[in-house]
């Protein structure tokens, strides 16, 4: 009997591309972990509009080839970091930390300046959480305006003068902020049982879609679009995925305009890109994937206790969304969204039970953190 390709042996994996629509020439292809994959080669079908008398079609072509087609992935720690850098077009800072006790605090310019410690390792932007020092406003998440080996200029806290003294660490925020940076990938489609293997090229993140709910994993779907696909021997045995296990929504919380709220029953949150393929005449291929607008919104479901945040809908009150999700082995993703507004509220009766009420939100660049959108990982 001839063997069927089946979906518990198929496999997916990426490379970054240095050129947008080609697969670097060695790739080291990287697995990645989903739960379902709709990537697919795409060509519209144009048909002749002419009348030959006889009331039947006479000519069809097809146009201009792309790929396209949304992947789910039941979010992890680590696992799909590279998926959501692109999705928010931006990159992660790599690790890193200070500490000593030869750091000291000053208020005239609001700097930690030391006589040993190296404070040059972070950078004008960085988010460094510091944390040892006596007086509790020199410690909690400060954002580096400015560094050198001696001398860090903060902003986001109010420093007051401590001289050096006490053990003090420095660590830089694993942060993922909404940026402009796009990155392309190329992807492989690998069925194993029957040895074939289908690449797309030119592939980019439109489209992001979260959803947490109770007594489920935490649920990111990719939209993606793209400019070419083939067939042809693999691309290379992926190196294998981490093992972290997935993000869920029972032991996650969530702060909604500085508050933790417990009746959240769900989360729906969408950023969406808006990208358009780039399409001229003379190429039966896309020749770009043009950036668009970022946009995050989304949708709160919980159940009704007061009418607090129907206020803020019908007051036009900004807001924010503050969502942490925890993994069994205790490691975290808080996805922060610190200027919202509710576009929509509802809470209908249709039976008996607990009423449930229905927001929807958008989000907005906060001029604090310069973004709409962040995600803090530890």
């Amino acid at each position: 009997m001839t063997t069927a390709a089946i979906g518990e042996q198929h496999g997916l994996s990426y490379v970054a591309e240095v050129t947008p629509g080609t697969t670097p020439g060695t790739p080291t292809m990287l697995q990645l972990r989903h739960i379902s994959c709709g990537l697919k080669p795409v060509r519209p079908t144009i048909q002749s509009q002419e009348s030959w008398g006889d009331a039947q079609l006479q000519s069809t072509i097809l146009g201009v080839k792309g790929c396209e087609g949304p992947i789910g992935l039941e979010l992890s720690h680590s696992v799909h970091d590279d998926m959501l850098a692109a999705l928010l077009r931006s990159s992660w800072p790599t690790t890193q930390n200070v500490s000593g006790t030869d750091i000291a605090a000053a208020a005239a310019d609001n700097s930690y300046n030391s006589s040993t410690s190296d404070l040059s390792v972070f950078a004008a932007g960085d988010y460094v959480t510091v944390a040892g020092f006596s007086t509790g406003g020199n410690n909690g998440v400060a954002k580096v305006v400015s560094a050198t080996a001696s001398k860090m200029v903060v902003s986001g806290l109010t420093l007051t003068i401590e001289a050096a003294g006490p053990s003090v660490t420095m660590d830089r925020q694993l942060r993922l902020s909404l940026g402009t940076t796009d990155t392309s990938f190329s992807f492989e489609r690998r069925l194993t049982d029957i040895t074939k293997y289908k690449q797309f090229t030119g592939v980019y993140t439109n489209q992001g879609s979260l959803s947490v709910k109770p007594n489920d994993m935490a649920k990111l779907t990719l939209d993606c679009v793209g400019m070419g696909s083939s067939q042809t021997a693999t691309l290379g045995t992926p190196t294998a995925a981490a093992t972290n296990q997935p993000f869920n929504a029972l032991s996650g919380t969530i702060t909604e305009g500085g508050s933790v709220i417990a009746t959240v029953t769900g989360i729906d949150l969408r950023v969406a890109l808006n990208k358009t393929p780039a399409e001229v005449v003379g190429s039966d291929s896309r020749v770009a994937i043009d950036p668009g607008l970022s946009m995050v919104s989304g949708t709160l479901t919980a159940r009704v206790t007061d009418l607090t945040l129907d206020a803020k809908f019908w007051a036009e009150t900004e807001s924010s969304l503050v969502f942490t999700l925890t993994d069994p082995d205790s490691e975290t993703q808080q996805w922060n969204l610190p200027r919202t507004i509710y576009t929509g509220w509802d809470a209908p009766y249709s039976g008996r039970g607990a009423l449930v009420q229905t927001l929807e939100f958008t989000a907005l660049r906060d001029s604090t953190t310069g973004t709409t959108m962040y995600v803090i990982q530890s």
